[in-house]
């Protein structure tokens, strides 16, 4: 099966694993730009979700960061993390790599609980919202608690001796990315020679430790219990994580995208327990910003953005006079 899967080709993987499903009970779940989703409706019992990762062919078109194996790197990920966390992840019912079915990884998971945190919105309190990014602040210190001896990500064989080494593989997929899409190389090649640069400061992390990479309110889902209170229910997405500097997950690296006057950071670092910076954390955030930046503009080609990335440019460009600045 080589075209891209609809409800039809959902209902014939899942009947050949022996579920009996028809297509009304398949609904297409929007939202996601990676994976094709569907939720699987089964009357009484609880919903399911399928996943559908990019065939090899979708991401070798796509930019450097693009992987068809995300699905394989989630299963590998959920091993890693501990119980309490491993509990709010969706739970996998059949996974399938062996591209026999269909020409891509494909996962029946169960649905989270809860409701996504980015679409509560004014349903949450300001008290009730602080609490949240507390909660977030300790559960993502629970994820950067698991260690490798390597950076990069879980699979085995891809891992890099020394932090730099992962941060430059990361600048210089986005200056092939522009090159390739027709983008102006030129922020891309600064960046390059920041990060050869900050070397030295880049390599004081020694220590690899599990990030989700793509961690925010949109992939925390949020229940209320018996008392009406608010607390995290479940997380999903780890198809991007890795071994990295924890300080490069993106929860942090999305603030300073989007800096907040609501106190969330300062609840968030509550829980998570966040050190006061010093001169060579604020060069290495501002790296990872620079490249978070550089990871939307080329996302934006992908998906025929082309509109919005005027402006990102612009504050990448700002990002970098900063690093410079401090350099």
């Amino acid at each position: 099966m080589s075209m891209m899967p609809d409800r039809l080709a959902v209902r014939e993987l899942l009947r050949q694993i022996g579920m009996k499903i028809s297509e009304k009970q398949i609904v297409p779940v929007h939202g996601g730009t990676v994976n094709l989703a569907f939720r699987v409706d089964q009357g009484g019992d609880a919903p399911l979700v399928v996943r559908i990762a990019p065939s090899d062919d979708e991401a070798a078109a796509g930019p450097s960061w693009l992987t068809s194996h995300g699905l394989r790197r989630e299963q590998t990920t959920i091993r890693l993390l501990s119980e309490d966390i491993a509990a709010l992840m969706p739970r996998t019912v059949h996974f399938d790599d062996t591209r026999t079915l269909i020409d891509r990884d494909w996962v029946v998971q169960t649905w989270v609980r809860g409701d996504a945190w980015a679409e509560l919105g004014a349903q949450l309190s300001q008290d009730e919202s602080l609490r949240l990014w507390r909660e977030l602040g300790r559960l993502t210190r629970g994820i950067h608690t698991s260690v490798s001896e390597t950076f990069g990500p879980p699979e085995a064989g891809l891992g890099f001796t020394t932090w730099s080494d992962l941060v430059r593989w990361d600048v210089t997929g986005l200056l092939v990315d522009a090159d390739r899409f027709g983008l102006d190389t030129t922020p891309f090649q600064r960046l390059e020679r920041i990060v050869d640069r900050a070397v030295p400061i880049l390599n004081r992390i020694r220590e690899a430790r599990l990030i989700h990479s793509d961690l925010g309110q949109r992939h925390v889902f949020v229940s209320r219990d018996a008392d009406s209170v608010p607390h995290i229910s479940g997380l999903i997405d780890f198809e991007f994580a890795r071994f990295a500097d924890p300080a490069s997950e993106s929860v942090f690296i999305k603030e300073a995208l989007s800096p907040s006057h609501d106190g969330r950071e300062e609840a968030f670092c509550e829980g998570y327990g966040c050190a006061r910076p010093t001169r060579d954390d604020l060069v290495r955030r501002d790296i990872y910003l620079a490249v978070a930046l550089g990871w939307n503009v080329t996302d934006m080609m992908r998906q025929n953005r082309p509109k919005q990335m005027p402006a990102m440019l612009t504050r990448l460009h700002g990002v970098l006079d900063g690093v410079d600045a401090m350099m």
